[in-house]
């Protein structure tokens, strides 16, 4: 029989099992009688099997090579005998590609043509779930070559096996790899412990690239070193210990950083977390974006929650939303809102739109286009605020500017409060320039550089001008204070100087120090401390002068002054007008209770008229008190004030009198008298019209004596009595009725 293997090749039949592959083959076509030919494969229960060695390392790794089994015949009889072997892999029945190297296995003990092949090995990628065919050649004793065996022989998977389609293992000593999905999936060569779970396509296949990585599912992703990707498209978990949760495009390149979901987001710091979102960036170490778009935080510890295009790129910063925010400071805050910038440290943008924090822990809570520049300095919300001083706080409002160190606006329009803790309450265009000012309110009131300490409470173009430190303003139209405490209570156009007050009322000026003006119209008190109550076109120009109100009057005397009524004039000191109109009192001490046109020019003089003639007093009565002490029996004058001054009789003047005197002792000893007459005035002096005509009204000692003469232009009134050591004193009572021509 000829039995050349060359003749014999398409009829070469093997029967085969491979253990690790365990479902039976069918059986295939009987072969003609005078080839080499195998058997239907052996059955299940007939099939060799591997079992464990006794007290082998349950714990080792089982390895990629699988046991064959197989029963060789030729020419129908069973072959005995040494043979040699090659296998080959393919992912085809015929044609296809080689998977793996050949495998040969020489001097293969074949007994009634069963052998066992249990070590075949085609490396780690060769079963990933899909068809795998067999290609086997023989040499015998006795051929000349191989004889490729036909067809090539299917492995196929076992009944069980079929339970977890598309999932297969990588043995190696340490930890094994197991991939599933799509056969393309790939964990790279000497790596152990990947997981692939599945997904991946022809396109986009799953990659493991380094030790226990793992990727979920999904299409096109890859994790390295300790990496997760739970799924999505196109994730990369590059960085160790890294997580991609889910979603599209997403890169987790730091060190144990986090990409929760989203698409496009990027972890690139170590612990950064990406929750979720689209295009969002964590590119420093701990950095944090919880979602939104295109959000950046960039630098150690930095945190955006969500929101679009916000930045937080200071360590420890923090943004938590809104849009196009930046928090460049380190531990800077920009809670929400649109194009908020924060860029020193500590600073604070609640929300809003495009403020500014751009000092050390400076604060805006909100509103438009705000601004805090200075350390600390705070504004609340509003438009277009700034509070550029150290400490300096807006509580809102509009266009308003806190630029003094620790200065405050509470809100309204175009304020300014320039001075060191300066205060500005609310209204429109005020500005406190000076340290500590305040202006409470109102429209365009201004504290300049040189009030500290002044106040403006409210009104209308008010001004604290010049040196008025202290000065305050209540409130009232273009009112002025310029000296240190001047005061305006309020009205219009007043003005006040050092420690002087105008209460109220229109145009009243206050420019003497710590003088008073009430309120009223046009008045003037311009000397120290003089006062005004009120009135019109009243004047106090003494000091400590005083105008109690009425119009036009006037008290220029020291301490003079004039209580009411209508242009009357205190010129003396410590003259008064009670009232009435046109009175003049410029003696000393004079007064004028009241009338019309009366004049008190001696001092003490008592003046009193109801009218007029031609000229003021021309028509009086008048009052006077004179006084002395005597000593003896030599006639001494008796003085309006005691030492010097007597009662004139001007030229032209006519007087009728009327003297009571009073004298008494220390010893109780009394006496009174009366003196009646009358004197006139000339060119040349005072003349008794009349002889001295004085009564003794009750006297205890008959030695004591009043009697009159005239001297130049006085009227003298003249007493005697006592003596050494025995003084009396003496009080004169003049009453008159004047008439001048």
């Amino acid at each position: 029989m000829n039995r050349k293997l060359f003749l014999s090749i398409p009829t070469i039949v093997l029967l085969a099992s491979a253990v690790s592959f365990a479902q039976e083959q069918p059986p295939l076509p009987p072969p003609p009688s005078d080839g080499l030919v195998t058997e239907k494969p052996l059955p299940p229960d007939d099939a060799l099997r591997l079992q464990p060695l006794a007290g082998s390392a349950t714990t080792a790794a089982m390895g990629t090579a699988f046991t064959y089994q197989g029963q060789l015949r030729k020419s129908g009889a069973p072959v005995n005998g040494s043979c040699n072997f090659q296998f080959s892999l393919f992912d085809a029945l015929s044609g296809g590609t080689q998977i793996g190297a050949t495998q040969t296995k020489s001097g293969v003990s074949v007994s009634n043509g069963l052998f066992t092949i249990p070590d075949l090995d085609f490396g780690s990628g060769a079963f990933n779930g899909e068809a795998r065919w067999l290609a086997i050649s023989v040499q015998c004793p006795g051929d000349s070559g191989y004889t490729a065996l036909t067809p090539r022989q299917a492995l196929t998977p076992a009944p069980y096996a079929l339970a977890l389609p598309g999932l297969w293992t990588q043995q190696n000593s340490f930890s094994p790899n197991l991939i599933g999905g799509y056969h393309g999936n790939q964990v790279i060569t000497n790596v152990v412990g990947a997981t692939i779970g599945g997904g991946g396509n022809a396109s986009n296949p799953n990659r493991v690239t380094d030790n226990y990585g793992t990727v979920g599912g999904g299409a096109n992703n890859e994790a390295d070193l300790g990496a997760t990707v739970g799924g999505g498209y196109q994730n990369t978990a590059s960085g160790g210990w890294s997580t991609v949760g889910g979603g599209g495009s997403n890169t987790a390149s730091g060190s144990r950083s986090t990409i929760g979901g989203g698409y496009g987001n990027t972890g690139s710091g170590d612990y950064a977390t990406v929750s979720g979102g689209e295009e969002n960036t964590a590119s420093s170490d701990w950095s944090t974006v919880g979602g939104g778009s295109s959000n950046t935080a960039s630098s150690y510890a930095a945190t955006v929650g969500g929101g679009n295009q916000n930045t937080a790129s200071g360590t420890d910063a923090t943004v938590g939303g809104g849009h196009q925010n930046t928090a460049s400071g380190n531990r800077a805050t920009v809670s929400g809102g649109y194009s908020n910038t924060v860029s020193s440290q500590f600073a604070t943008v609640g929300g809003g739109g495009e403020n500014v924090a751009s000092n050390n822990a400076a604060t805006v809570g909100g509103g438009y286009r705000n601004t805090a520049s200075g350390t600390d300095a705070t504004v609340s919300g509003g438009f277009l605020n700034a509070a550029s001083g150290g400490y300096a706080t807006i509580g809102g409002g509009d266009r308003n500017t806190a630029s003094g160190s620790r200065a405050t606006i509470s809100g309204g329009y175009l304020n300014t409060a320039s001075g060191l803790t300066a205060t500005i309450g609310g209204g429109e265009r005020n500005t406190a320039g000076s340290v500590a000012a305040t202006i409470g309110g109102g429209y365009s009131n201004t504290v300049v550089v040189s009030g500290s300490y002044a106040t403006i409470g409210g009104g209308y173009f008010n001004t604290v001008s010049s040196f008025g430190l202290y000065a305050t303003i209540g409130g009232g139209y273009s009112n002025t204070v310029s000296g240190i405490g001047a005061t305006v209570g309020g009205g219009t156009n007043n003005r006040s100087s050092f420690n002087s007050t105008v209460g109220g009322g229109q145009q009243n000026t206050a420019s003497g120090q710590y003088g008073t003006i009430a309120g009223g119209f046009w008045n003037i008190a311009n000397a120290y401390a003089s006062t005004i109550g009120g009135g019109y076109s009243n004047g106090a120009s003494g000091m400590y002068a005083t105008v109690g109100g009425g119009i036009g009057n006037s008290a220029s005397g020291l301490t003079a002054t004039v209580s009411g009524g209508f242009q009357n004039t205190a010129t003396g000191n410590a003259a008064t007008v009670g009232g009435g109109a046109d009175n003049t009192a410029s003696g000393a001490y004079a007064t004028i209770p009241g009338g019309f046109r009366a004049q008190a020019t001696g001092y003490g003089q008592l003046a009193y008229a109801s009218g007029m003639f031609a000229n003021p007093g021309d028509a009086q009565s008048s009052l006077y008190v004179l006084r002395n002490t005597t000593n003896s029996a030599t006639p001494t004058p008796l003085y309006l004030d005691g030492a010097s001054a007597q009662i004139t009789v001007p030229a032209g003047r006519t007087l009728t009198f009327e003297i009571l005197v009073t004298a008494r002792n220390n010893a109780a000893d009394s006496a009174g008298y009366r003196c009646i007459g009358v004197v006139e005035g000339g060119a040349g002096g005072a003349t008794l019209l009349t002889p001295a005509a004085c009564s003794v009204i009750y006297e205890d000692l008959a030695g004591w004596d009043v009697t009159m003469v005239t001297s130049g232009s006085n009227l003298v009134i003249r007493a005697a009595g006592g003596g050494s050591g025995d003084p009396v004193r003496w009080v004169a009572v003049v009453r008159t009725a004047e008439v001048a021509w």
